[in-house]
């Protein structure tokens, strides 16, 4: 296999990566930032204001969920931020505006809120990537390929809505092209062994991409596709290798012996079992 499937970069790192060059576009951080203040406006002025707003979200019958401050590092804690400030939105709006006619703080722009929304629904995507990849019980291998497909699609979708948001996204397909313009092997065979896929799935997921992320060239999807069959011609040579491999007597007789007692303790050796195929199964039903 000359070590190509030996070595992996780590996705859930390069999501992170990704995330993070989006957000610190210029327009979406002060975007952010504000954000993040009239929170602070909120939850942290004073214990007094904290109160005050408990109170409205219980006399209206919301939930006051306190929010998880970002950490620079974790570009999830952000989306976290915005997930939890959209459950109150409407008490939120309702509270900082009141704040803000008393000269207690800035006012906060109603249609931020709908940006706020739209990254949220963005970051959405990344986020479930993150977590899914992350797994430690299950292999994630075979689920990278798809995963990249979402982001793109995602991405390229964005891209198309205008506004903000192509500036947004510009920098995050450039650093997803960057890790993933060279498709890894060991995710174009993992896809592959997928059986939610297999090679003729994973081969419209490499069009797809190419296509997401603007891979003009075609040698990108003719390599990615030809990776995909690179684990398939290594398996089946070694089956034709060991077909070629006679069994010795000793080894044939461990399998009969070991077929005699699979069907011994499947009822099927020893008596015969006389089934009426006529009547099978339907007493139960009727």
């Amino acid at each position: 296999m000359d070590g190509r499937f030996y070595h992996s970069r780590c996705v859930a790192y390069i999501i992170n990566l990704i995330v993070q060059d989006g957000l610190a576009v210029a327009a979406i951080n002060a975007i952010k930032e504000s954000f993040k203040t009239m929170l602070k406006d909120v939850f942290k002025s004073s214990a007094r204001t904290h109160q005050h707003y408990i109170k409205i979200c219980s006399e209206a019958g919301k939930p006051c969920l306190s929010p998880n401050w970002d950490i620079p590092i974790r570009w999830n804690f952000t989306y976290h931020i915005f997930l939890c400030g959209l459950k109150q939105r409407s008490t939120l709006m309702y509270f900082h505006d009141l704040l803000a006619s008393k000269g207690k703080c800035q006012h906060f722009p109603a249609e931020n809120w709908v940006t706020i929304k739209s990254i949220t629904q963005l970051l959405e995507v990344f986020n479930n990537a993150t977590k899914i990849l992350s797994g430690i019980y299950y292999p994630t291998s075979p689920l990278v390929l798809q995963h990249i497909f979402f982001m793109s699609n995602k991405l390229t979708k964005y891209e198309l809505n205008g506004g903000i948001f192509p500036s947004m996204v510009k920098p995050m397909k450039e650093k997803l092209k960057k890790y993933f313009q060279k498709m890894p092997p060991i995710i174009t065979c993992a896809a592959a062994l997928n059986l939610c896929f297999n090679v003729n799935g994973v081969e419209l997921l490499i069009v797809s991409i190419s296509a997401n992320l603007e891979f003009f060239d075609d040698s990108y999807a003719t390599k990615a596709k030809n990776g995909s069959t690179t684990l398939w011609k290594i398996l089946d040579a070694e089956v034709q290798q060991n077909e070629a491999i006679p069994l010795s007597e000793e080894e044939i007789a461990l399998d009969v012996v070991s077929s005699e007692e699979t069907m011994s303790d499947s009822g099927m050796g020893g008596e015969e079992v006389d089934y009426d195929m006529t009547n099978y199964g339907y007493d139960d039903y009727e």
